[in-house]
């Protein structure tokens, strides 16, 4: 028989295991959060508050990244109750929530990218960032119970909903 179980209920005994997640903390805590947020802040019309970060991130894919970390932070923190990693997270939720617009749009590019797609015009993938997004915040509230996780993504699913629907 099959039982789930908690990621608070795994322990990890091998001092190499014990080491590597140690050093996958280390790195996950070495992100400059405003740098993954610096493009939902601009496409809200808000001044960023750092330069944002290179590679996928100066391209049509940006936002996707911030959707991993915040799977990844809720990992940690279902498994560390480590208070950076939430205070991290607590942090990144109440920028989201400022970036999110009225409608329920959310990312780090500006909806226009889904007309073009709807248009069959050229765009990368701009549902694949959202379900990034979407699985971040998902994750985040399913690991932390975190409010405004399940507030901000249940905006953004009526987003899609409304976005789809026809």
């Amino acid at each position: 028989m099959i039982k789930s179980f908690s990621m608070s209920q795994v322990k990890i005994n091998d001092p190499y295991l014990t080491n590597a997640f140690q050093k996958e903390i280390e790195y996950l805590k070495s992100f400059n959060s405003d740098k993954l947020l610096s493009f939902f802040r601009k496409t809200k019309d808000l001044t960023s508050k750092a330069e944002n970060y290179g590679g996928w991130e100066n391209t049509e894919i940006r936002g996707h990244i911030l959707g991993h970390y915040l799977s990844a932070l809720a990992q940690v923190y279902a498994t560390t109750q480590d208070n950076a990693i939430y205070e991290r997270l607590q942090y990144i939720l109440e920028e989201l929530n400022l970036c999110q617009f009225d409608n329920g749009y959310l990312s780090a590019f500006p909806e226009e990218f889904f007309d073009r797609v709807e248009n069959h015009k050229p765009v990368w993938v701009p549902w694949y960032t959202m379900h990034k997004i979407i699985s971040g915040l998902v994750n985040v509230y399913k690991l932390t119970k975190m409010e405004t996780a399940l507030r901000i993504v249940s905006r953004l699913g009526d987003w899609v909903y409304n976005r789809t629907d026809k």
